[in-house]
């Protein structure tokens, strides 16, 4: 992040202008504690990094090195020890976590100046200290997770890294970069769960989404709720504090607006990936979910259809009806003075897919028809966030849907 930048660059420059081992351990710490202030400003504090550049260097400054590769652009190395010498340098990465519990250690490794066989990690953890060994050769630029553990509050959690590899006196080169906490889960109280309720086009250009959760720590949760649109993806986050509960479960409902978060319109049938979730101070949960965006559809009748009681038509249309209405419920509403009715799909009440234009199939033209239709593909997008519309036309319907298409689209609805 921009922030974690900034205090590894101000790092660097005021770390090279220290004359002594005790004074660039002292800013070292006061910074590295400013940086972890900072990245606990984001929701639950839930990951916290300490750079190499926060990390506390133990031992003779000529034998510690620098290179510009690696996490944010820079790490730092030394040479491998032996048991002859005994440790000679050493790094410390001091976190400040904001509560005890289980917490997942990583480290990250770059890909210069780290081919030690034999790193071994020394975690401090509310059980004693435990090394875990690392083949830093391998890996390139990558996270390896260390392990979960039990961790205290502060900077009880804290990791060293030796140059007593037993590798050979500078045999090898011992990387030292960034180290990662991720909070897992409180010693106590039970995780959390979290589950969808609902997610649903509520307005023409909104999408909403319902959540239940249960958690024991919910005045120090969040949620963050995201949908992967075809061009980007957006998110939502809040707090767990405004929730509505019964039966020791929580709701809530939050909105994302696709208008406001500039989402390009739909031009085709799109389904959209919907992900949840939820953090507290015993731990985390999440759920996928998915969302079914359908084009308008306009549907145009011929001549004398049967569904009007006449003896004419060939039944098509009114079987595709009458499938429809098995499926979805139906409303109805004037607009510029001819009738349109419509269905709405049966999980979606304000956002109107299926549309029927209507006019007197015996008397009325193609053409005379047409600027009516196109009244009615304008109110159908109006009610979607679709950039065109689907025509279906029965018989004479077709006609009228080519006239429009002829004389008043512009080709892009």
């Amino acid at each position: 992040m921009n922030l974690e930048n900034s205090f590894g660059r101000l790092t660097s420059r005021w770390s090279a202008l220290s004359s002594s081992l005790i004074e660039a351990k002292f800013l070292t710490t006061i910074l590295a504690i400013l940086g972890y202030i900072a990245l606990c400003g984001q929701a639950m504090c839930q990951t916290i990094i300490v750079d190499d550049p926060a990390m506390i260097k133990n031992g003779p400054a000529k034998w510690w090195y620098t290179d510009s590769v690696g996490y944010n652009g820079s790490m730092t190395w030394t040479y491998t020890g032996d048991a002859q010498h005994g440790v000679t340098n050493w790094g410390e990465w001091d976190p400040s976590l904001p509560y005890a519990g289980i917490w997942r250690v990583s480290a990250f490794i770059p890909r210069n100046h780290a081919n030690s066989h034999n790193a071994g990690y020394k975690i401090s953890t509310l059980t004693g200290t435990q090394v875990v060994v690392v083949d830093q050769a391998p890996i390139y630029d990558q996270w390896v997770t260390l392990g979960e553990f039990s961790l205290g509050s502060g900077s009880a959690g804290h990791v060293i890294l030796e140059d007593q590899t037993n590798e050979g006196w500078g045999a090898k080169w011992l990387g030292y970069d960034a180290i990662k906490w991720e909070f897992v889960r409180a010693l106590g109280g039970p995780a959390p769960s979290l589950s969808f309720s609902k997610v649903r086009m509520s307005a023409s250009d909104t999408v909403e989404v319902g959540i239940v959760f249960t958690s024991s720590a919910a005045s120090t949760g969040s949620y963050k709720i995201t949908i992967d649109c075809p061009d980007k993806s957006i998110s939502a986050t809040g707090s767990l504090s405004g929730a509505l509960y019964l039966d020791n479960h929580g709701y809530l409902y939050p909105t994302i607006n696709l208008a406001k978060n500039a989402v390009q319109r739909f031009k085709k049938n799109t389904r959209l990936a919907v992900h949840a979730t939820l953090a507290d101070s015993n731990g985390s949960a999440s759920c996928q979910s998915s969302l079914s965006i359908m084009l308008p559809t306009i549907l145009i009748r011929g001549i004398n259809p049967a569904w009007w009681g006449s003896s004419g038509g060939d039944g098509t249309f009114p079987n595709l009806e009458s499938g429809l209405d098995a499926a979805t419920q139906r409303d109805a509403s004037s607009v510029n003075g001819f009738t349109t009715g419509y269905k709405l799909l049966a999980n979606q009440p304000s956002y109107p897919t299926i549309h029927y234009f209507t006019y007197n199939t015996d008397i009325t033209s193609f053409t005379d028809a047409s600027p009516s239709l196109g009244s009615l593909v304008g109110f159908a997008l109006n009610k979607t966030y679709a950039s065109r519309v689907d025509l279906v036309g029965h018989s004479k319907g077709g006609l009228v849907a080519r006239a429009y298409v002829q004389l008043h689209s512009d080709g892009n609805d």
